[in-house]
């Protein structure tokens, strides 16, 4: 732990920043020294570019190095400053219990997902969150930056979740039904910092059951929706430009326990039908 403290202090970092984020793993879930991990990382991304570790840390709150391959972070490294590329976001939780987000076959995933995103012609941009407020500021600071051009076309959201709700921070509220369906503020946002109809692919686990967050947050607010119905974690995650220069994804999550990778549309014409006949029922009420 010595020389990883010693490795982050030497890049100008707080290492104690570090270290509480690799704490957030539970000694048994973490077959590897976590920290060590993200200090290999990290040196071999500041090898290759002098000033990028601080850059990605300070500004898109990455931390856990070890989650990313290296060529990952150069590539966001080496874009930071690109205005005109489509762009997608990783919004991945600071707060990991299990390492869930921090396995071999996660960093393989991302390899193969950035390729793809390289052959579009797209951008990749990944950010460490601690909950909604965190997430929120993550948002506004790249709507600042590259939204006069490029408003965000997808996302891959991570955190350790239930059917109601999203946890990113061991501290932090988590996101919930509410936020999605009564917050003025998400559903400014999803307006402000997304191209209409977004992709959301959640790496969580059980968000794609039918009365789960995940398909209320693609009906309220018409994005198109990848989640497990049940426990489980991405096992797959490919995408190839479409039609009208827009991703296409093939997204499959592990089959663990029965669990299924569920595709919401949006606001589809059966959605809004059903919206009507509620509206019209509630009406004859009152």
């Amino acid at each position: 732990q010595e020389l990883s403290l010693a490795a982050f202090e030497k890049l100008g970092l707080n290492p104690q920043k570090f270290v509480a984020a690799a704490a957030t793993t539970k000694p048994e879930f973490a077959p590897v020294d976590l920290l060590a991990e993200s200090a290999q990382s990290a040196w071999r991304v500041e090898t290759s570019r002098p000033g990028a570790v601080r850059s990605l840390s300070e500004g898109f709150g990455i931390q856990g190095f070890g989650r990313y391959p290296v060529e990952m972070m150069l590539h966001q490294y080496d874009n930071m400053d690109n205005l005109d590329d489509p762009y997608g976001v990783v919004l991945y939780p600071r707060s990991d219990w299990n390492g869930a987000f921090q396995q071999d076959s996660s960093k393989e995933m991302f390899g193969g997902f950035l390729a793809d995103n390289i052959q579009a012609e797209h951008l990749l941009r990944a950010y460490e969150c601690e909950g909604p407020v965190d997430t929120a500021k993550h948002l506004i600071r790249a709507n600042h930056k590259y939204g006069e051009r490029q408003k965000i076309e997808y996302a891959l959201v991570g955190g350790h979740a239930n059917k109601n709700s999203i946890h990113q921070g061991d501290d932090t509220e988590p996101f919930t039904k509410q936020n999605v369906k009564f917050g003025e503020g998400f559903a400014r946002g999803m307006k402000e910092f997304f191209v209409p109809h977004p992709t959301f692919i959640f790496n969580s686990c059980s968000v794609g059951a039918e009365d789960a967050i995940g398909s209320m947050f693609s009906e309220i607010h018409d994005t198109e929706v990848f989640a497990a119905d049940k426990p489980s974690s991405l096992d797959r995650l490919g995408a190839a430009l479409g039609e009208e220069g827009r991703m296409v994804f093939d997204v499959h999550h592990v089959e663990l326990g029965g669990a299924l990778t569920r595709h919401y549309e949006g606001r589809t014409e059966e959605v809004i039908r059903k919206e009507e006949e509620w509206k019209k029922e509630l009406a004859e009420l009152f």
